[in-house]
């Protein structure tokens, strides 16, 4: 009986947890499933968008080689810029792109244009071949080889009720006007704005065929001619002012190269490197310092005339122009504000039009881009490749 007791006694009772700290503890648990489960679906749940993020700042000088005439590695390079692109994103890497300045969301439409994301890479690796063909004859072009051949205009768009619905079709290439051989869009505008309202102008036109599927092709270049005439009427902008009715792009035809030139750009799709190419092509034949001596990033289309066309993801080229540290950052007009506002004072920002302000940008930083000239004869009116 002792022993019991004395064993009884010793027998001390568990102690009991609060009621409060034992919901806590379910409440935390049932917290952590819900934010567990809440980070799955964040990662596996994919949102309609492209996250547009930084790329790179690349120097070209390397990717460049030529053959059949000597090539020349200066100091300076020129870099072209690229973006980062990712979709479709999860809502956990939407959130992670919305904390960060230099990372957009944009809606998937707006990337692909309907096509499947291989589709869209197929046109942008076209984009960037097309871009570097083009890159090659306007650099040559700037040397003096014609390798470039101008066929006048063709009609890419005619308003209704106007004088350029009476006599064209989209399609059509305008060869002159009034006579006086046409060459460039701008030369056509320049010259219709030298009428008054009510002047009647005569267009030298080939006339467009209709592929298979009712699209309109442009006429060859040694597709028989005919005149037409038409009465100007006034612009709607401005009563002074003469207007046709039309909008168009050059007719060109690209002509042989004298040598061979090889754009390695890897994997890197798109237009938006012709300018750099473009200056890169000309960093890489003549001897000097196009850039004097700095490192020169840029970005923006280039097309056959040397005209600058603007890009997409100019916040983003502006970072990876930060992180390169380059000295200048050649973008188009357009675009000087968003790439000021990105890189302040730490890069200098200059806006072209043309390939010839980026000649005359890169002489005004100590570079021979005014006085380009390849050490050779190739470049004389004997040695350009026939039409």
């Amino acid at each position: 009986m002792t022993d019991l007791t004395e064993q009884e006694q010793s027998v001390q009772p568990s102690p009991t947890r609060p009621k409060g700290a034992s919901r806590a503890v379910t409440v935390i648990s049932v917290l952590a499933v819900v934010l567990l489960l809440a980070l799955v679906a964040m990662s596996s749940y994919h949102l309609s968008y492209y996250r547009v993020a930084p790329g790179s700042a690349v120097p070209l000088d390397n990717h460049i080689t030529v053959s059949g005439t000597p090539e020349f590695i200066p100091e300076g390079e020129v870099y072209f810029t690229t973006v980062s692109l990712a979709g479709e994103v999860t809502v956990l890497e939407a959130v992670s792109a919305w904390m960060d300045p230099a990372v957009d969301l944009v809606p998937t439409d707006e990337i692909l244009g309907g096509r499947s994301p291989d589709e869209n890479r197929e046109v942008n690796l076209q984009a960037m071949s097309d871009s570097q063909e083009v890159a090659k004859r306007v650099a040559l072009e700037q040397l003096g080889f014609d390798v470039i051949q101008s066929n006048g205009v063709i009609v890419a768009q005619i308003e209704d009720g106007t004088p350029a619905a009476e006599v064209l079709e989209v399609g059509d290439s305008i060869a002159a006007v009034d006579g006086e051989r046409i060459e460039t869009w701008q030369q056509m505008v320049d010259l219709i704005h030298s009428h008054r309202p009510g002047d009647v102008i005569e267009l030298t036109v080939r006339r467009r065929s209709l592929n298979p599927d009712g699209q309109p092709v442009p006429p060859p270049p040694d597709a028989p001619t005919e005149k037409v005439k038409v009465t100007l009427t006034r612009s709607a902008d401005d009563p002074d002012v003469a207007f046709l009715g039309m909008a168009g792009f050059e007719d060109l035809t690209p002509l042989p190269l004298p040598f061979d030139i090889e754009i390695d750009t890897a994997n890197v799709g798109g237009p938006s490197a012709g300018l750099a190419l473009t200056l890169a092509v000309l960093d890489v034949l003549t001897p000097g310092e196009l850039t004097g001596g700095l490192q020169v990033a840029t970005t923006g289309t280039i097309d056959p005339t040397g005209r600058v066309g603007n890009i997409g993801g100019i916040e983003q080229k502006a970072h990876a122009v930060r992180r390169a540290g380059v000295d200048l950052f050649i973008v188009p007009t357009d675009h000087v504000e968003a790439a000021r506002k990105v890189l302040g004072d730490d890069v200098e920002v200059a806006g072209v039009d043309t390939l010839q302000d980026a000649l005359d940008v890169l002489a005004e930083h100590g570079g021979n881009a005014l006085e380009l000239a390849m050490p050779s004869a190739q470049n004389t009116e004997a040695e350009k490749p026939a039409a």
